[in-house]
């Protein structure tokens, strides 16, 4: 059953990350017409950032599940979350 409880979770982060990518045709159409107005450039930069934290999230799944099933090498969890964000 722990490996249902890990799916789960990693569903979870994986709707997460599909939620707001899924946002993104819209804020970048509705900056378009809006000739990169100021509220829509500020949902666009929510949207990447919020995006970001999303593909954060499943990368910590993925290493918490590896983690759990002793696999050694098959996840990239070895740098912090700021080399993550900053590299990936």
């Amino acid at each position: 059953m722990a490996f249902l409880n890990d799916t789960r979770e990693y569903d979870m982060a994986n709707l997460h990350l599909l939620f707001w990518l899924s946002l993104i045709p819209f804020v970048t159409g509705w900056m378009g017409e809006s000739h990169f107005g100021t509220w829509p450039v500020v949902a666009y930069g929510v949207v990447l950032l919020m995006a970001s934290v999303a593909c954060v999230c499943i990368w910590h799944q993925v290493d918490k599940f590896a983690s759990r099933r002793n696999v050694v090498g098959a996840v990239p969890g070895d740098c912090t979350d700021l080399e993550c964000v900053v590299v990936g």
